[in-house]
């Protein structure tokens, strides 16, 4: 079949691949796509594999896994046969359809096991136009009208540009037997009316050739796809301020610059890295998020399917997992300074502690990350901890009070940064914000007589 072998060659569908696990149902599609593998495994020196999908909801289910297996048998190839529970407590509430689709893509994962490996799958010119149509009625977007990539990661589909009618008259000439899965006639599927209802409709009275036509439209858009894509990657790299697993920061004044269908496209991106991915996330929500983003209500906060928010805060855009800053906190650590002296130096953890003697004369400079402080004025035992409700520190030599949180506010440090900053305190009150200011009331005097050096060493916070 020539347009088996142009695939391949045109999208590079084998270039450094060693292995092939050919998804095979039994049905025709699926045992025209294991043939020809077979048939030129030689040419492209790869190793073929079958993995045979049983879903266990039908009582041909069992015969159909014999055929297949029968088939591989007869001409030397493994065939894996992998029964799945299409009744998992977590697929509740999804359709026959989709939970089979999640099934059988969690199954193919595990044998993806390094970059010279791939899946390939049967699906051809008409299970395309299906599929663009099936996005046209849920609103897709640009990618959805694009349909199925001929290589998409590791999943490869070497079929995609042959029409059904050529798939028969294959089985045809090769007397190629196969199993008829008789699910594919039941009109309670979706995918089932298109194929035998609405598309013949189409085929007679609109457009004989639709799915020719869906398909050339397809390869475009892909086209045009990527170059957007390309883009949103450009412009993601210049916002991005952070990323994590659980959180994103980017910078709101140079977002704002960006085209608002490129701002969708990155708002996608990022919550397509977050835990849940982009499950029950839609077009609503997009347009929520840009609403959000250009009002800019510090403080707000935007809810996402997924246990996912954003918040914008100052000048930045946060979107992260509602459990972020409960996973943030950081750990306590204690310092007990009653064993302390002159000639011992004392490190605990990312901070190195030493005593001196002050004879009122040295002076010491304005170091972001290194403060002294009057020992006379401290306990045995100090902490450090995240900020707490209720933190104070005395700002002037006044002794006036000020909150923590309103501190940091004034200085536009954002909402969840002001959690990971570590702070220095004794049982009353804050000694050091690290990496900002001290307080007053410890400060070196004239009646200083020994003095405590504080070092914190992970100067990237």
């Amino acid at each position: 079949m020539k347009e088996f072998i142009e695939s391949i060659n045109t999208n590079n569908l084998l270039e450094d691949i060693d292995t092939v696990y050919v998804a095979v149902s039994g049905g025709s599609d699926s045992m025209v796509l294991l043939a020809l593998f077979n048939k030129y495994r030689d040419k492209y020196k790869i190793n073929i594999k079958v993995i045979h999908i049983h879903h266990g909801i039908r009582l041909a289910s069992d015969k159909e896994a014999e055929f297949v297996k029968n088939w591989c048998d007869t001409y030397n190839i493994t065939c894996i046969v992998r029964k799945v529970d299409m009744n998992l407590p977590e697929l509740k509430g999804r359709s026959l359809e989709e939970r089979g689709r999640i099934l059988r893509y969690k199954v193919f994962k595990e044998y993806l096991i390094n970059n010279q490996t791939v899946v390939a799958l049967a699906h051809h010119q008409a299970d395309q136009g299906e599929t663009i149509l099936l996005n046209i009625f849920r609103g897709s977007g640009l990618k959805g009208l694009g349909g199925m990539l001929a290589k998409r990661g590791q999943y490869i589909r070497p079929l995609l540009d042959v029409p059904k009618s050529t798939i028969l008259e294959y089985i045809k000439n090769n007397k190629l037997e196969y199993v008829e899965d008789t699910s594919n006639k039941d009109m309670i599927y979706t995918r089932n009316y298109l194929r035998h209802k609405l598309i013949p409709m189409i085929e007679k009275h609109l457009q004989p050739k639709i799915s020719d036509h869906l398909g050339e439209m397809a390869k475009q858009l892909q086209k045009e796809e990527h170059y957007m894509e390309t883009q949103m990657l450009q412009k993601l790299e210049k916002v991005v301020i952070e990323s994590k697993t659980n959180r994103y920061i980017i910078d709101r004044k140079e977002f704002l610059k960006i085209e608002p269908v490129i701002m969708a496209r990155i708002f996608r991106h990022i919550i397509s890295k977050l835990p849940n991915g982009l499950n029950n996330v839609t077009s609503i929500h997009h347009n929520n998020f840009i609403k959000f983003v250009l009002k800019g209500s510090t403080g707000k906060v935007l809810e996402l399917p997924g246990d996912r928010v954003i918040k914008c805060d100052y000048n930045n855009i946060i979107l992260e997992m509602k459990s972020y800053n409960k996973d943030s906190s950081m750990p306590i650590v204690e310092l007990i300074l009653n064993n302390l002296s002159e000639n011992k130096i004392l490190k605990v953890e990312d901070y190195i502690l030493e005593i001196k003697q002050y004879d009122g004369k040295e002076s010491y400079p304005e170091k972001r990350y290194t403060k002294w402080l009057d020992y006379d004025k401290i306990g045995d035992k100090l902490l450090i901890r995240s900020r707490q409700s209720g933190d104070f520190f005395y700002y002037n030599i006044e002794l006036n009070k000020k909150k923590i949180k309103n501190y940091l506010m004034d200085l536009k440090i954002s909402r969840d940064k002001r959690n990971e900053i570590p702070m220095l305190v004794d049982e009353k009150e804050v000694l050091w914000i690290v990496g900002y200011r001290i307080n007053e009331r410890f400060k070196i005097s004239a009646s200083t007589k020994q003095v405590l050096e504080i070092t914190y060493l992970r100067k990237e916070r």
